[in-house]
């Protein structure tokens, strides 16, 4: 079991889209949270943004709902919101990380605040970070 995890939108957006190059992978992991092989999922509201915001212009409105209510509903799901780890640490992150979306180096912030070391994301970008493992599978 994995007592904590970090999510990137990838997850949650590839759940959804049946198209994405992701989707079978990214539906297996969110089984594996839903059977609380994974207990508990982080993410930050920068998170929720991104993937409803993508979901909603790739497959509607409908899907983007549906997963909204999901993140802001679903027990152990814990949003972190941004202002709470100092929108200052994402900056100095994203100005060490210049490949990195602000919504991934606020995912950085949560990992270094909450001591949090393991990211489920498909974006090798995160490789590069000293002390998260990015895991795109259990």
């Amino acid at each position: 079991m994995i007592k904590g995890a970090i999510f990137d939108s990838g997850v949650f957006i590839g759940s959804q889209d049946s198209r994405d190059q992701y989707a079978s992978v990214a539906s297996e992991i969110l089984k594996y949270f839903k059977d609380k092989v994974i207990f508990k999922i982080y993410i930050t509201d920068y998170v929720v943004v991104e993937t409803v915001n993508f979901l909603l212009k790739r497959i509607g409105f409908e899907k983007a709902i549906i997963m909204y209510d999901f993140l802001l509903n679903t027990d152990n799901i814990e949003i972190i919101y941004a202002n709470d780890l100092s929108t200052g640490k994402i900056k100095e992150i994203f100005n060490n990380y210049k490949n990195l979306s602000i919504t991934d180096c606020s995912l950085i912030a949560l990992s270094e605040k909450y001591k949090i070391k393991c990211i489920f994301s498909f974006d090798k970008h995160f490789d590069a970070i000293k002390g998260l493992k990015r895991l795109t599978a259990i």
